[in-house]
């Protein structure tokens, strides 16, 4: 444990956090050789031994980042290296809690990076953040030198840091979850789902299948207000009883609705926690073999779709949620990278089917 530092959760070299900490110093530096803070200024600022900066110092001499100079005293910046160190960005998921990833941050992630990497102009070092610890998102900044911020939906918890970053104009980018409208969003410098879209695409496939009688098990969001009113123009009043907006309605209502109402299909939003209850009221109901079950594509619903063979288990699209996810993330690179060029800048969000 000598040789690590726990910064925000993560397990950080201590010799590593110096480099940072001089490799930045060296990117913003002017064109002649500068200066750089001495052994024991470093020793004070990152509380670590005199070993441990001389070995960041002489690992920067070895890649050339660092020179002496003949007759002075001290290390000093190396203009010739400035362009070739790379940008440290953070990147995080959800609350920032944990090094693991789901299917779709993956898709936003891999979008991000690839549209990252086109950049002939700029090289990047991705730095995983975990912030279990509760420091503050700004000393976790400082302490990884970071140059900008990447959070693909983050949770509303975080927001006010992001909001004070961004009032700061330090570069932050962030995906907005793509499963509901339903949920608070950022105002600045975000990558938002078309839900509009998302429930006129549901509307249109149940017209084009001949479905008239739906129930909608979802939020009354955006989406869902689109759903009915491309139904409405065609002549379909979508019946008010046949919302289940929250996921414990499933399991209370729906056995009377299907009797009731007649339903022919059904339309859900969200993951488990409504698809489990649809999956045991369906497969226990006389009639639930007959009711078309409208689930978006995604590798959670083709594994439903899988285990229930006996349900009329329709998937709307091509794995949709995933697609989103990877275009969301190459254009959260296109805006970090605006970002990046005009300092000082924010943007409005960018909304993306």
């Amino acid at each position: 444990m000598d040789n690590q530092m726990v910064k925000n959760g993560n397990k950080v070299l201590k010799t590593e956090a110096v480099v940072h900490y001089l490799l930045s110093r060296i990117r913003h530096a002017g064109v002649d050789p500068e200066l750089l803070p001495g052994e024991m200024e470093l020793c004070e600022k990152f509380k670590v031994s005199r070993v441990t900066v001389r070995r960041a110092i002489e690992s920067l001499i070895a890649g050339a980042y660092i020179i002496r100079l003949p007759k002075r005293r001290g290390a000093f910046t190396n203009p010739e290296m400035a362009k070739s160190i790379p940008y440290p960005v953070g990147i995080a998921v959800d609350m920032g809690y944990t090094f693991s990833i789901d299917g779709s941050a993956a898709m936003a992630l891999s979008g991000f990076l690839k549209k990252m990497g086109s950049d002939e102009n700029c090289s990047w070092l991705y730095i995983y953040l975990n912030i279990s610890s509760g420091e503050s998102l700004e000393n976790i900044i400082e302490n990884n030198n970071l140059q900008g911020l990447f959070w693909i939906s983050p949770c509303e918890k975080i927001f006010p840091e992001l909001r004070r970053l961004t009032e700061r104009r330090f570069p932050v980018v962030s995906i907005g979850t793509p499963f509901t409208s339903y949920y608070p969003v950022l105002e600045k410098n975000t990558i938002l789902r078309n839900y509009a879209q998302s429930g006129e695409d549901i509307a249109r496939f149940l017209l084009e299948n001949g479905l008239r009688r739906p129930v909608y098990c979802g939020y009354p969001n955006e989406s869902f207000r689109r759903f009915v009113e491309v139904l409405g123009k065609e002549g379909i009043c979508f019946n008010p009883e046949n919302l289940l907006a929250e996921p414990g309605e499933i399991e209370e209502k729906l056995p009377s609705l299907i009797e009731r109402n007649k339903i022919d299909s059904i339309s859900s939003s969200g993951a488990a926690c409504r698809y489990n209850p649809l999956m045991k009221v369906l497969s226990g109901h006389p009639e639930g073999r007959r009711i078309a079950l409208l689930l978006e594509r995604s590798p959670i619903t083709l594994q439903y779709k899988r285990d229930y063979p006996n349900l009329n288990i329709r998937l709307n699209g091509e794995n949709t949620i995933q697609k989103y996810m990877y275009r969301a993330g190459i254009q959260a690179a296109e805006l970090f990278q605006k970002l990046i060029r005009n300092p000082g800048m924010v943007y409005d969000p960018v909304v993306i089917s």
